[in-house]
């Protein structure tokens, strides 16, 4: 986590930036600024935005050597370069008064240096002397600017034209630009806590070995069998019945926020059409698009908090009735490091939200599992965001050690395995299903595999990737990486659904772990989602009790 130096360099620069943003304040009060001359301003400091976005570039360019900012920032500057004149246009013919100059450089160039100023001590505090340029993604520096653009500018355009239309009374003034700082200040905030809480991690994992060792296990009493999903939902009871009123409580707030959209939505396209002589089409065009982009920000954050408040009421109840159980709120980020150097998952991911994290134990055997989604946003024009990986990662103490790595993978992915080379085991059954990749430098591939992947591991990973998977033909459920002393498995969902003729299929995403879904138009049905996750939980124990943990062979 950010240490008490990185709190007090994110304060001041938080402070510089109220500071600064003042200046409009002033210029209200006694330099007699117009709604005009504020959203020009707002719209300069987005040149601003966008040069300190280049400099970012140039500089994961010369200190990382990446040499696809070469290409990267003369698209960029082409690309906001004409985001930026489209903008300026738009304001000029919606907010400029008859008569005033179109750009007031003699009022604006002592709150733009300003401005220039501020972001100027945030990058060098920031991105230069904390180091997020070294974590930076060259992905997200794409979409950055535009990310702010469309938040800020919808609330600062929304709020001018009403300003406007009310005669620029000086209280409205003053609002308009107080609730600029706050959506600036808030944007600031979360962009550099996230920054600087990575760059934490990323320095906790990489001072971690590859592959860590296992926590000596606690003493306490732990199960010989695998826990009665039954007794487990009588258990949460009370805690079902509670979830429902709240449930009732979120889905209320849901609809009313969804009314107020579209009435203020309504609203904002009489208005358009009444005094701003817009045509029926595009006002409704407009506030449809300000309605949508405001709700696309809100509901989705109600859901999230839904699914927080069931797991923190749930899971903690769940693991105080399931013996040698232990609960995190959150998955940490280095767990995933294992996973990533077997290749049981890729690492083209850029996006990542981390679930419910759980440690546990059954019939002497140590295994700890969470949830995670990761997921890879491509940048530029044609953005769009593509599955990696969602699902259940699960690491389990094997009774013998594995002196190399051995990968078990679906069928489909035999190619991409690096510095592996491929074993067949000449077992029909299991190939039809997995694939077994060993080390390439080891002496003995084939007789590592073997010594590891006995048959009666082969089997019980069949069995286990058909419980998993519904039994829905030969598709793979589940990877597994065995190194050291443990088992390294990862379990995701899917459904198997026909694509046009000749009996083709293609998987999609099925429901998620640990999921019980804010549902604002149908009728929820608690007990049944808790019982899914109940199942969820206690997935970890049916995989550890389907393995022979005691016939392992020595690899």
């Amino acid at each position: 986590m950010p240490n008490t130096g990185t709190k007090n360099a994110l304060l001041l620069t938080t402070a510089l930036l109220v500071l600064v943003n003042l200046i409009p304040v002033i210029g209200v009060l006694f330099w007699d600024w117009s709604v005009y001359t504020l959203v020009l301003l707002f719209w300069a400091e987005n040149l601003i935005v966008g040069a300190f976005n280049v400099a970012r570039m140039w500089v994961l360019w010369r200190l990382r050597n990446d040499s696809k900012m070469i290409v990267m920032i003369p698209f960029f500057c082409l690309h906001y370069g004409l985001f930026m004149l489209v903008h300026l246009m738009f304001l000029i013919w919606m907010f400029r008064p008859e008569g005033e100059s179109v750009l007031p450089l003699g009022v604006l160039w002592v709150p733009f240096l300003a401005l220039a100023v501020s972001h100027g001590v945030s990058f060098f505090t920031h991105f230069m002397g904390r180091g997020e340029y070294k974590e930076a993604k060259p992905d997200d520096l794409m979409s950055l600017p535009y990310a702010r653009v469309l938040v800020l500018h919808v609330t600062i355009l929304v709020g001018g034209f009403l300003v406007a239309y009310m005669g620029e009374p000086l209280v409205a003034l003053i609002v308009l630009v107080m609730a600029k700082i706050l959506i600036d200040v808030a944007a600031h905030r979360r962009e550099h806590l996230r920054n600087l809480t990575r760059i934490a991690l990323e320095g906790e994992k990489r001072a971690n070995r590859d592959f860590p060792a296992w926590d000596e296990p606690a003493a306490n009493r732990v199960p010989d069998t695998v826990p009665d999903p039954k007794d487990l939902m009588r258990a949460i009871a009370s805690e079902a019945r509670s979830l429902e009123a709240e449930h009732d409580r979120y889905r209320a707030v849901a609809r009313r926020d969804i009314a107020i959209l579209a009435v203020a939505g309504l609203i904002m396209a009489l208005a358009m059409i009444i005094w701003g002589g817009a045509s029926l089409i595009a006002a409704f065009a407009s506030a449809a698009i300000v309605a949508s982009l405001l709700g696309f920000f809100r509901v989705p954050k109600l859901g999230e908090r839904w699914i927080g408040q069931v797991n923190e009421q749930v899971l903690p109840a769940l693991c105080e009735r399931v013996e040698g159980m232990h609960h995190e709120a959150t998955m940490r980020r280095e767990f995933l490091k294992p996973f990533e150097k077997l290749e049981v998952i890729g690492d083209q991911w850029n996006r990542s939200v981390f679930g419910p994290f759980f440690r546990g134990r059954l019939s002497g055997t140590d295994f700890e599992f969470g949830q995670a989604t990761l997921t890879r946003k491509s940048g530029g024009k044609n953005s769009s965001t593509e599955l990696i990986f969602r699902g259940l990662l699960l690491r389990i103490r094997l009774p013998f050690e594995v002196k190399d790595r051995v990968l078990v993978t679906g069928k489909s992915m035999l190619s991409g395995r690096r510095h592996m080379v491929n074993v067949d085991l000449n077992d029909e059954t299991f190939h039809d299903t997995f694939a077994t990749y060993v080390a390439q430098d080891h002496p003995d591939p084939e007789g590592l595999a073997r010594s590891v992947l006995l048959p009666e591991w082969r089997s019980a990973l069949v069995a286990i990737n058909q419980a998993q998977s519904g039994g829905s033909g030969p598709h793979a459920a589940i990877q597994a990486g065995f190194i050291h002393d443990s088992l390294y498995l990862t379990l995701r969902r899917f459904s198997v659904e026909p694509v046009g003729q000749g009996g083709t299929t293609m998987l999609r995403p099925g429901r998620e772990f640990f999921q019980v879904p804010l549902k604002l138009f149908s009728e929820p049905d608690i007990e049944s989602d808790l019982a899914g996750m109940v199942d969820d939980l206690l997935t970890a124990h049916r995989i550890v009790d389907q393995l022979p943990l005691i016939q392992g062979g020595q690899a």
